[in-house]
């Protein structure tokens, strides 16, 4: 791999958790504050990472195993925060205070 690949693919990876990051943080505001605007927010964070993911795949030198584990990294990610909310929402929700 050369430099510039090497940077090129780094920023692209950081990009990507990065994106996830804000994902699931907007996703937890909108939920939180019952705000579609902080939805739409993640939902389009999570649209720019499904195209990140999809330059790394196809355009990296990565191993395939690599390009594998971005593709259903990315895909897991779309589901992990719905999923952790209502968790989080079951588990207050049967707690008494």
């Amino acid at each position: 791999m050369s430099p510039v690949a090497f940077l090129a693919t780094s920023f692209l990876l950081g990009a990507l958790v990065l994106l996830a990051g804000a994902y699931g943080l907007l996703y937890a505001l909108g939920r939180a504050r019952a705000r579609e605007a902080f939805l739409r927010a993640g939902y389009a964070s999570y649209a720019v990472l499904a195209a990140v993911a999809a330059v790394i795949v196809v355009a990296t030198p990565l191993g395939w195993g690599w390009k594998a584990f971005v593709a259903a990294s990315s895909v897991a990610y779309f589901a992990i925060p719905p999923l952790a909310w209502s968790y989080l929402d079951a588990l207050h929700r049967t707690q008494e205070w």
